[in-house]
């Protein structure tokens, strides 16, 4: 019951999930592009400048994967209300907790995914180097791979609790997009407002800001899809 589950949530996101294939994909391609271009390039040895394009491609498919995260999560529970599938099972055997855990696979598939692929090269940017900061080199100063995890969680949080509340999924997507900024806009404000937090602090408070409003809402919305009474 389950995998005929998940393959429906499939088919039903295909379209966020070709797109994520590409946001995984493509940012390896454009690195190598630009980096083939520069001196670093041209200076380093040959595994070093190997190196050099897999951890920087690996930083930026994470990077760009964020979207997918936020595709996704918004897409799961709305899109099968859109196409009126939401009702069509609300007759069949399988149960809330059943459909729940089918778009959780897919969901957690997905983001696994994109976290074993990047950080499978950027252990073998690493291994070719010899040191991680020969792979990190042009990535240095950029948000470390935490934040962007955090990022991460603040979409998908605030595009699930959306997603199972609406109808259609222009606006979970939107919020699942706008969630990381609205963090960052508390934060800023409560800075302006009160001196909170300190600005040697604002990178930690923002990280721990978007995984707490992140989780939140995740939960807040898996409680919600559980609870409702209609499809």
């Amino acid at each position: 019951m389950l995998t005929a589950l998940v393959r429906k949530d499939l088919r039903l996101c295909r379209l966020p999930l070709i797109a994520g294939l590409l946001l995984l994909l493509v940012p390896f391609g454009i690195s190598a592009l630009i980096i083939s271009g520069m001196p670093q390039w041209q200076e380093a040895s040959r595994a070093s400048a190997w190196a050099m394009l897999l951890g920087t491609g690996s930083y930026f498919s994470v990077m760009c994967s964020q979207a997918t995260v936020a595709m996704l999560s918004g897409n799961l529970i709305a899109a099968e209300r859109a196409d009126r599938s939401a009702e069509f099972l609300a007759y069949l055997p399988p149960s809330r907790w059943q459909i729940m855990g089918s778009k959780l696979a897919v969901l957690f598939g997905c983001v696994l995914a994109i976290w074993a692929v990047n950080l499978g090269v950027g252990l073998w940017a690493t291994w070719l180097a010899g040191d991680a900061e020969t792979a990190r080199a042009i990535t240095t100063g950029l948000a470390s791979r935490g934040r962007l995890a955090a990022i991460g969680i603040a979409s998908l949080g605030g595009g699930w609790w959306a997603s199972a509340r609406l109808e259609t999924t222009g606006p979970p997507v939107a919020l699942a997009f706008a969630s990381p900024l609205l963090v960052l806009a508390v934060l800023q404000l409560a800075q302006y407002m009160w001196g909170w937090p300190a600005p040697a602090d604002f990178g930690l408070m923002y990280t721990a800001g978007c995984v707490l409003f992140g989780g939140a809402a995740f939960l807040a919305g898996c409680i919600h899809f559980l609870r409702r009474i209609e499809p």
